[in-house]
């Protein structure tokens, strides 16, 4: 279950069956999370999914440069927001170092890692894909590259950041608590590029490797 139905998911969302895919990809992803940590996740694909609800009436010619920052900003501060209501703060002490072990106090420590992992990029995978799903898809693929590119940069900022503080504590603290979530943000992206992108060859629409015309 912690496979298949986010694989199931995956595949009702390439087919244009929204309604469908979302559920069945969080209904994978409560496998792995704790009873508090629903509430983050829903809520935070709520709002992702009523953002890209509202602006999936704007066409696609009437995107400006402007507004794809805006809603490239949208959703990471959704990921930022959902990665800190799941985790219940912004350090690593606070991870579920119990996720997949379903209570079982002999499971090995590289299936709870796994599990961690796989709940964080699920979660983040889950909001993108509400948001962007709604766009067109020429928009959504350029979003999606955009935050490909987003979470890159800001694991670079944090790995400069460490090679600056000079071995301060408290900095490398919370470039560490930080750092992981990045890199996980930038494999969600990347992970769901392919998928944006085959399905917008399916519609035969041209890659999107140029910005929208700024409208007024």
């Amino acid at each position: 279950a912690l496979l298949l139905l986010p694989v199931l998911g995956l595949h009702a969302f390439r087919r244009q069956q929204r309604n469908v895919g979302l559920p069945l990809m969080l209904a994978g992803l409560l496998w792995v999370s704790r009873d508090r940590e629903i509430v983050a996740m829903i809520a935070s694909v709520g709002l992702a999914r009523l953002l890209g609800k509202r602006l999936s009436a704007i066409e696609s010619d009437r995107w400006s440069n402007a507004r794809i920052l805006v809603v490239l900003s949208c959703v990471f501060a959704l990921c930022f927001v959902q990665r800190a209501g799941i985790s219940g703060g912004l350090d690593l002490n606070s991870l579920d170092w119990a996720a997949g072990s379903f209570g079982d106090r002999n499971v090995p420590g590289w299936w709870v890692a796994s599990a961690v992992i796989w709940k964080y990029v699920l979660g983040a995978g889950l909001v993108c894909l509400a948001l962007l799903g709604e766009l067109p898809e020429r928009i959504a693929q350029l979003l999606m590259t955009g935050l490909l590119v987003l979470f890159l940069c800001r694991t670079a900022v944090l790995f400069t950041i460490i090679l600056a503080s000079q071995g301060s504590f408290w900095t490398s603290m919370r470039v560490f608590g930080d750092l992981p979530f990045s890199l996980i943000g930038a494999v969600a992206a990347g992970a769901l590029w392919p998928l944006l992108s085959a399905r917008a060859s399916e519609l035969n629409l041209p890659p999107a490797t140029a910005t929208p015309s700024v409208s007024a």
